[in-house]
């Protein structure tokens, strides 16, 4: 007669030899990450005036599937509303599984003065399907300070005019400070400083002598002009021009023989 303790050792040996043949289905396989973003670093300003425009640059080190067209976008937020300051989208069609790429967001300050708190969002976005496969964010924050205007320096020219020689003229000018506590603090300050003229010596330059040079060359024109004028009428014979009878030749008054032919003029 078979007892408990043989009927309870039989049952547990059939649990034993029954257990492994046990179909649990296919072995679990690793889950597909197409992109990761490996590395973030930020280059945000130390310093913002209140109420003007900084940039803050989103360096991102990015490996993909190269089944993936990847489009990286960068989100500027402010931390505490969630308030998108700045979007960038870019894509990058890469040829290796691994690139790195920066973007530049731009913003403006708040006009109140502090601590800012910030955030950088950064995404990588499959082109084909429009799915976000990657994504990252990261904390940080930009001190504001105070607006200070730029200020700039007035002067008073003066200015002297006359025909004789300049020997010496003063400018006056008047600097302000960079600031308002400091023009409030110091004030305007004044400063003379002489500056001295060298005279132009009447008669140096080459246009005065162009005129004199004129009227001399136009009474040198004038004087051989009477000169050689003179000289023809002088050689001129006076009364009536006297020819020889036999050849023609021109003969002067007193001439009683021709110099050409010798003919005599006395007939």
């Amino acid at each position: 007669m078979v007892t408990f303790r043989t009927t309870l050792a039989l049952l547990c040996l059939t649990i034993t030899l029954i257990i492994p043949t046990i179909n649990t289905g296919p072995p679990a396989r690793a889950e597909f990450i197409p992109c990761r973003i490996v590395n973030l670093t930020l280059t945000p300003p130390a310093l913002v005036e209140a109420g003007q425009p900084f940039q803050v640059t989103s360096k991102l080190t990015i490996s993909c599937d190269p089944s993936v067209m990847p489009v990286v976008r960068v989100d500027l937020l402010e931390a505490s509303t969630s308030k998108i300051l700045s979007t960038i989208s870019q894509p990058y069609y890469s040829y290796t599984s691994s690139f790195i790429i920066s973007i530049t967001n731009q913003a403006t300050a708040p006009q109140s003065v502090g601590g800012w708190d910030l955030e950088v969002s950064a995404y990588v976005i499959n082109e084909i399907n429009g799915q976000s496969v990657a994504q990252t964010s990261q904390l940080f924050q930009v001190n504001i300070e105070p607006y200070t205007a730029t200020t700039t320096s007035s002067q008073t020219l003066q200015v002297i005019t006359q025909t004789s020689p300049i020997t010496a003229s003063t400018i006056t000018y008047q600097t302000l400070p960079a600031t308002a506590s400091q023009q409030a603090n110091t004030g305007a300050v004044t400063s003379t400083t002489p500056i001295t003229f060298t005279p132009q010596t009447a008669g140096t330059n080459p246009e005065d002598f162009v005129l004199p040079a004129l009227i001399l060359l136009a009474g040198v024109v004038v004087f051989l002009f009477f000169m050689f004028a003179g000289r023809r009428r002088a050689e001129q014979p006076f009364g009536l021009v006297r020819h020889c009878w036999q050849c023609g030749n021109v003969l002067n008054q007193n001439d009683n023989y021709c110099t050409k032919c010798g003919t005599s003029q006395n007939k």
